[in-house]
């Protein structure tokens, strides 16, 4: 069963990034639901190379459009590849619980997306308003 579901209202307004956020979604799914330790291991590992190919995408839109806070933006990014590498360890030292895994999903999925990405979002359709 999915915790996380993509509602269009977390749309920002790129196609691409608003497609890797549908996808993140799914790979949290796949990570709350894993069913033993070589799943969750391997679908961690997934998340993590996703997440960075998705910041990649995301700053390199940021850079080409200027973005004012791009500094600040990054510099979440690398906190939380930082927190993400942390949780995967403990993941391979046996010390996590599920309830933490899914409360450090939300909290790391839903506050970035809604309250980060959604500033990114305000920013494009402004600039594609102006031109």
């Amino acid at each position: 069963m999915a915790k996380f579901v993509w509602k269009t209202k977390y749309h920002i307004g790129d196609q691409t990034i608003d497609e890797q956020h549908a996808y993140l979604f799914d790979l949290a799914n796949s990570i709350v639901n894993s069913k033993d330790k070589p799943s969750l291991v391997n679908n961690m590992m997934k998340l993590y190379r996703y997440v960075r190919e998705h910041f990649s995408h995301e700053e390199q839109l940021m850079k080409q459009l200027h973005y004012g806070e791009y500094n600040e933006h990054v510099a979440m990014h690398n906190t939380l590849i930082d927190q993400l590498s942390a949780v995967s360890d403990s993941i391979g030292q046996d010390c996590w619980q599920e309830e933490e895994l899914k409360t450090f999903m939300n909290e790391w999925l839903l506050g970035h997306i809604l309250k980060v990405d959604s500033q990114l979002g305000a920013f494009i359709r402004s600039r594609r308003a102006a031109d």
